[in-house]
């Protein structure tokens, strides 16, 4: 079963959203200025609490871990924290943001689901495919809405 929402300001999660928005293009930022400064190629990678990188030749292996991640051909390695780079990174104030967890915004336990959670015109949607025998119990300040209608703002905010 598929329900779909608008998170209003009413909500507490309203706000946690909207700064995990503002918090996330603020960290890239950040993120894109180290990488500038040292002309490592794009993109970087978090895993965890771990800045993965393309490495640079020019690049002394003290500033990486041991341990790589492969995605999409390319080998990234994790800056220690404890490297210049990793100060450097601690300097800047460089640190993940961590995306709201949908299923914690409902007060039923939803052990399976696919979610989606985005803006568009400084509102907040999100829907919720779980496989619970009934609909979920719609959160306070949250307006359960038509999955027609959500996908045409969905639509039109990749058409942006």
């Amino acid at each position: 079963m598929e329900q779909f929402y608008e998170i209003t300001p009413q909500s507490k999660r309203f706000a946690e959203c909207m700064t995990y928005w503002n918090e996330s293009d603020k960290q890239a930022e950040k993120v894109r200025t180290f990488m500038n400064n040292h002309n490592i190629p794009s993109p970087a990678l978090w895993k965890g609490n771990i800045l993965y990188i393309k490495k640079c030749p020019d690049m002394p292996d003290d500033n990486f871990m041991k341990k790589t991640v492969e995605d999409n051909g390319s080998v990234y390695y994790g800056i220690k924290k404890t490297s210049s780079l990793g100060k450097e990174l601690k300097a800047l104030g460089v640190c993940r943001a961590y995306k709201p967890f949908v299923p914690f915004f409902f007060e039923e336990t939803i052990l399976q689901a696919e979610v989606r959670l985005f803006s568009a015109d400084g509102k907040v949607y999100c829907s919720v495919e779980h496989n619970l025998e009934k609909p979920l119990t719609c959160p306070e300040g949250f307006v359960e809405m038509k999955g027609s209608a959500f996908y045409e703002i969905m639509e039109g905010e990749e058409d942006a």
